[in-house]
């Protein structure tokens, strides 16, 4: 998320205070209680804000609104030469047996069977690939 910053520091001629947090959400939660300015967050981390009226999204920084916040255009939409991708990935700690890693991608590869998961995808335009 830190680097959705710089690229927006780029783009607009901003500088900002880059001020580290131990995750997303800490940092999500510093914004909403006025201890800094602005967040640049995932969406798992300021979703119950935006719809709680907490907090606004100013700008999608992929290359299509996002299916839950259809309203928040992209930086691009906005005139600014801004896209990213966001990552998500799926980590194991170190020494983590292959055969573990075998069985946990055949439960994974039935996981988006799921209701919930199925919901969710829906609903946050996000896909798994496995």
């Amino acid at each position: 998320m830190h680097l959705c910053a710089v690229g927006l520091e780029q783009v607009t001629g901003a500088k900002f205070i880059h001020v580290p947090f131990d995750g997303g959400k800490p940092a999500v939660v510093a914004m909403i209680g006025g201890h800094v300015d602005v967040s640049s967050s995932g969406i798992g981390e300021v979703a119950e804000f935006v719809k709680g009226g907490r907090a606004r999204i100013l700008g999608i920084s992929g290359t299509e609104r996002f299916p839950m916040f259809p309203d928040v255009p992209t930086f691009k939409e906005q005139g600014y030469d801004l896209t990213m991708a966001g990552f998500v990935g799926v980590l194991a700690p170190k020494g983590f047996q292959r055969k573990s890693l075998k069985s946990w991608k055949m439960r994974a590869q039935k996981e988006p069977k799921r209701r919930n998961l199925r919901r969710f995808r829906k609903i946050s335009g996000t896909e798994f690939p496995i």
